[in-house]
């Protein structure tokens, strides 16, 4: 799952809204805008455990893995600067 898609699940769970930009069959049922928080909250917790993870891992790949195997790349100090190139990737080559 890429960055991009986390992304659009979470704003979509954030506007209870399709792809297609329809309100969701739920929401004329249901007008209790209560749920929502509750999905949201667990949303933005697995999406920070999940970009915290994979910068982590990350990290620690291009540094021990990465970097002995090809000597162009160099050690990342830390872990926003992997964060830039996971978001430079991303918008270079998305996942649709």
């Amino acid at each position: 799952m890429t960055v991009t898609e986390v992304i659009a699940n979470a704003v979509e769970t954030f506007t209870n809204t399709n792809a297609n930009g329809n309100a969701n069959a739920n929401n004329a049922n249901n007008n209790n805008s209560n749920g929502r928080r509750p999905n949201m909250l667990v949303s933005l917790i697995v999406f920070t455990i999940y970009l915290i993870l994979v910068l982590l891992v990350g990290k620690y790949l291009w540094n021990e893995c990465l970097c002995k195997v090809i000597t162009v790349c160099k050690p990342v100090q830390d872990i926003f600067t992997l964060l830039g190139v996971i978001l430079l990737v991303d918008l270079i080559h998305p996942r649709i």
